[in-house]
């Protein structure tokens, strides 16, 4: 089916998050008061979130820029506008306090240059297609649904919830995956233990889902606010179209074959097979927006901090490797790979998204300890890096997956 909104997108308004809640509340879903202003905002007297707004939020870069309190910018009440709320932000591109920090630097800014450089864009254009609406800030957990792109009943769900620092931080996190209204999966990390339902969730998802201006075979990213047992809609962000698998893996490991952790999506039935890149050459000789796009990739480590070149990448991938930190501690890779846009995009854009357990390559950290010197040096990823800095050429492995979108083989070709 079509989508309204990428049929002509001067049909979000310039606001895609702004647009759609106000079209989903239209339809009778709960969503946080909005501001017309930020006049309006501030005469409310209630604490408001500005979220950052700009046109290819929709449907290719989540999280293009950063969302803040409004207080952490505009302490007193200095700013006298909108237009200098923009400015403000970006040219001092840092507010005065954060729930984890004193000091918040905003990286948005710099990954707007850095991803425009990369595709060769004028960053001018995108700075001024941003903008920014005022929300109603609400309490309670944070919570992101995405159906799954192979397997039809089947959705991954997190929770995410932190406030306070050092010993009186209160904190709470889960990841499941729920198939046919059962919990198959569920990693939770608490300092409060809270009794997670899953029904409503699901039922608020298919019914955002299914409105008449979004693509119902689309699989979208769909944040949500859960206070006081109640779900209020936050963000529709376009996903992966639903592929089913057609095909169940039900054999045992073949030689050479290893299961994996984890997988999310889906290779045809007899698997596929390529060169995945471990440690690219740019990573260690130039700055970000230095690096060189690869014109094909099939997959990838992403072992490097380069977030924008990563969000580049993402779709055009068969495979995203997530190589765990620690041997079989499932829930701590997707802690990791779930609190925020950009680790939700690798585990949902690329075509497959795999996390293995920890002994896919020689000497891997395995224990949750800092490693010695003649350890690390013995790590086979260190030898890949230390190899792709001395030739200038990226290093890879070849790997072959088989996955029916709920188990997944993975093997070493070299």
């Amino acid at each position: 089916m079509a989508d309204h909104y990428l049929e002509d997108r001067a049909r979000l308004k310039g606001q895609p998050k702004r647009t759609v809640a106000d079209y989903v509340e239209q339809n009778g879903i709960l969503v946080p008061k909005r501001f017309s202003s930020l006049k309006e905002s501030r005469a409310s007297g209630m604490p408001v979130f500005v979220r950052s707004e700009h046109p290819m939020e929709y449907a290719e870069v989540s999280g293009f820029f950063d969302s803040f309190l409004l207080s952490y910018i505009d302490e007193g009440g200095e700013v006298k506008d909108e237009n200098d709320l923009k400015q403000k932000v970006l040219r001092e591109g840092a507010v005065k306090q954060c729930t984890l920090s004193k000091k918040f630097h905003f990286i948005s800014h710099f990954f707007i240059a850095n991803y425009c450089s990369l595709l060769g864009i004028d960053p001018k254009k995108p700075i001024e297609d941003l903008s920014f609406s005022f929300w109603e800030k609400l309490g309670g957990r944070n919570r992101t649904v995405v159906a799954d792109s192979s397997i039809k009943g089947r959705y991954h769900i997190t929770d995410f919830f932190s406030q306070g620092i050092g010993k009186d931080n209160d904190w709470y996190f889960t990841y499941a995956v729920v198939e046919d209204e059962k919990v198959v999966l569920k990693d939770v990390r608490s300092k409060t233990p809270v009794k997670d339902e899953f029904e409503d969730t699901i039922k608020l998802y298919e019914d955002c889902r299914n409105l008449p201006h979004f693509d119902k075979d689309n699989c979208p990213i769909i944040e949500m606010q859960k206070v006081d047992g109640k779900l209020y809609f936050l963000q529709h962000h376009r996903g992966r179209k639903f592929n089913p698998a057609g095909f169940e893996l039900t054999r045992s490991p073949e030689d050479g074959e290893k299961e994996v952790m984890f997988v999310r999506g889906h290779t045809p039935r007899q698997g596929f097979s390529g060169k995945v890149t471990t440690c690219y050459a740019d990573a260690s000789t130039k700055n970000f927006d230095e690096w060189r796009l690869p014109k094909k990739e099939f997959g990838s480590l992403d072992s490097h901090y380069n977030l924008a070149f990563s969000t580049i990448m993402n779709p055009r991938r068969r495979l995203r490797i997530i190589h765990p930190s620690y041997k079989g501690d499932l829930g701590w890779e997707l802690f990791k790979y779930s609190a925020h846009h950009s680790q939700i995009s690798e585990l949902f854009v690329p075509e497959v998204s795999i996390i293995p357990d920890n002994d896919l390559f020689r000497n891997p950290h395995s224990e949750k300890r800092a490693l010695n010197h003649e350890e690390y040096m013995e790590r086979e990823l260190y030898q890949h890096a230390k190899k792709a800095r001395e030739t200038g050429q990226d290093s890879y492995v070849k790997l072959r997956v088989v996955s029916d979108g709920r188990r997944a083989f993975i093997k070493r070709l070299d």
